[in-house]
């Protein structure tokens, strides 16, 4: 069974990896890490009480040679009894200087 989840975990970690060739780390202003703020605070409980931690950027270029510029971090929020519910991943690409939240097959550590 092992073995099994093992062989399944590396299959679908090909596709992202085949997806991207280089990874170069880009600095954000802050008026680019403000407005990424802005976008994944939509559809939080208490959006004004947002902690963020860890945001980065890389421009990435894939293997067809196009170039995605890359956005992470970690958002912190409340629930509705009023606590924190711990650090989560959130991610996306800065498309003509706009934020756009998306899902990443491939983990943020490995391109900072």
């Amino acid at each position: 069974m092992l073995r099994m989840i093992t062989v399944c975990l590396a299959i679908l970690s090909l596709p992202s990896a085949m997806h991207a060739q280089e990874f170069q780390p880009v600095k954000l202003t802050s008026a680019q890490i403000e407005q990424i703020k802005r976008a994944t605070s939509k559809g939080y409980i208490d959006p004004d009480s947002l902690k963020f931690r860890d945001i980065h950027a890389s421009d990435v270029t894939r293997t067809n040679g196009k170039k995605v510029r890359r956005v992470c971090g970690e958002v912190n929020g409340k629930n509705a009894y009023g606590g924190y519910v711990g650090y989560t991943f959130f991610g996306g690409i800065m498309k003509n200087g706009v934020f756009k939240k998306r899902d990443f097959a491939m983990p943020c550590r490995s391109w900072k």
